[in-house]
């Protein structure tokens, strides 16, 4: 009757009355032994038993606080975000190096990938994933990982290594639940690579096979898009264009139709534009959305020629969304639309506008060098009435030079060229200003009837110069023998030196 007998423990076999433990209901003896329990699990913690699962513990917290985070309005993460992941990575790192045989190790190389992934240091989330399994090939989280590295390399875009992952993967994971992720990125890796074919073959598994999943409408405007940058444009608006004739979900309807709108631009096709953005007018829009049509109403108006309809849309954005990537972008447009005008000044204080309302914005660069490029015609169109006829054909050449290579703007270039054959025809800047001519509208405009002609002509003018021998070379003819000349020594640094300082002074007038 002397009650439980620890084993190996005989001496507590017989035991005196006085120190027998009290007979207690069973209630009682449970609650006991859980109070007795939780000591035991305390005393573990406290030596440290399970402190890896602490460090595990506040690597996930600062993983989650980081997700819940907002981000910035473009998608990516803040730098909030950002410094919270990276605690994540410091704190999930601490655990492996001090805990690497522990059974979460796993756990803690996957949130160091994830978050890698969330800040977009994809090589570093790929060199992550190859590490835990080389470390620990068995581990289950092997699916897991591998969908990340896959997703990783088509982030980094890098689309050999990101179909060849997306395949395996595919291949080893048949029922994932990531299948319909899968196939939508293997689809555009392998358009990326010119895999038509490959990449129909997975859009249609997915239409077939996940009816529900958001990443079908990813494909198809992925695909559009690729169409687009690939100058297939008929493809391009076809895939558009098919979409629109589906139901959409609410949300989907601005994304489909602005990006028609878009690729009607794009194609020279503005009215078309226009009735595509009227199916925008149909949806309930947020004011990134507003402010999206707003601008692709002003670009496709100016595609019809209604200007100052354009020039009042753009407007009404820098007004609404002041200090925006939108009224950047708004801006630059009108910086554009004040130049083809001939309104210098007004456009190079709109082009500096740029960089106050969004500095980050993509259009703040070329705004930058568009600016300065203004600046220099305003300073050779004002220099026009001083020097010698060679130096106004040398400013009439330089602004044609300016208006081709920096603006890309061959209309206006054509005209300052034609400006200086007309006015000074006995310029040594003229035979240059023919050669521009004919090679615009060979190489640029894609007329080559009218560039031989041309060719031929400065040949005819100017057959001594340089520019007539490359002409010469152009067009199959046989170079003209000229006796050799030695040069003139007697001439002084003196008789040239206003012509060169004057030259010296002139920024990005070489000819094509």
């Amino acid at each position: 009757m002397g009650g439980f007998v620890p084993p190996g423990r005989p001496e507590l076999m017989r035991q005196p009355e006085s120190n027998k433990l009290p007979r207690r209901r069973p209630a009682v003896a449970l609650a006991l032994a859980a109070v007795i329990l939780a000591g035991l699990l305390a005393g573990l913690l406290a030596g440290g038993g399970c402190a890896y699962y602490n460090m595990l513990y506040n690597a996930k917290k600062k993983y989650k606080n980081a997700e819940e985070m907002p981000g910035q309005r473009d998608g990516t993460v803040s730098r909030q975000q950002a410094e919270t992941y990276r605690t994540a990575i410091e704190k999930a790192r601490a655990m492996i190096a001090k805990y690497p045989d522990s059974r979460h190790v796993d756990d803690a190389y996957m949130l160091v990938a994830r978050s890698q992934y969330a800040i977009r240091e994809y090589e570093n989330a790929i060199e992550t994933v190859d590490t835990l399994l080389f470390k620990l090939p068995r581990t289950d989280q092997k699916e897991e990982a591998l969908y990340v590295q896959a997703r990783s390399w088509s982030a980094w875009e890098k689309d050999v290594e990101a179909l060849a992952a997306l395949e395996s993967f595919m291949e080893e994971y048949k029922k994932s639940d990531h299948m319909d992720e899968i196939l939508y990125l293997a689809a555009k890796a392998a358009m990326k690579q010119g895999q038509e074919d490959k990449a129909a073959s997975y859009v249609a598994r997915l239409r077939d096979k996940y009816r529900g999943s958001d990443f079908r409408l990813d494909a198809d405007m992925d695909i559009a898009e690729i169409y687009l940058e690939q100058g297939e444009y008929d493809k391009c608006i076809e895939v558009y264009e098919g979409l629109t004739r589906n139901r959409l979900a609410q949300h989907n309807r601005f994304r489909v139709w602005s990006s028609l709108a878009r690729a009607y631009i794009e194609v020279g096709r503005p009215e078309d534009a226009l009735n595509a953005l009227g199916g925008v007018d149909k949806v309930m829009l947020g004011n990134e959305e507003k402010a999206e049509a707003m601008l692709l109403r002003g670009e496709a108006n100016v595609g019809v020629g209604n200007t100052d309809t354009a020039i009042l849309a753009y407007k009404n954005v820098t007004a609404r969304f002041p200090k925006s990537k939108f009224s950047a972008e708004a801006y630059y447009r009108l910086g554009g639309i004040y130049q083809q005008m001939d309104s210098l000044e007004v456009a190079k204080t709109q082009y500096e506008s740029v960089t106050r309302a969004y500095p980050g914005s993509e259009f703040a660069d070329q705004s930058i060098k568009n600016s300065s490029n203004i600046s220099q015609l305003i300073r050779l169109r004002a220099s026009e009435g001083e020097g010698s006829p060679e130096a106004h054909a040398l400013r009439v050449f330089s602004l044609a030079e300016v208006q081709l290579f920096q603006f890309n703007d061959t209309e206006k270039a054509l005209e300052g060229y034609n400006q200086l054959l007309s006015d000074y025809p006995e310029s040594e800047f003229a035979p240059k200003a023919a050669y521009a001519v004919a090679y615009i509208h060979g190489e640029m405009l894609g007329q080559p009837d009218e560039a031989r002609d041309l060719y031929q002509k400065l040949i005819r003018d100017y057959p001594d110069s340089q520019q007539a021998d490359i002409a010469r070379e152009l067009l199959g003819l046989p170079p003209v023998e000229r006796a050799v000349v030695l040069p003139d020594t007697s001439t002084t640094a003196a008789d040239t030196t206003g012509t060169t300082a004057e030259s010296a002074s002139i920024e990005g007038t070489d000819s094509p």
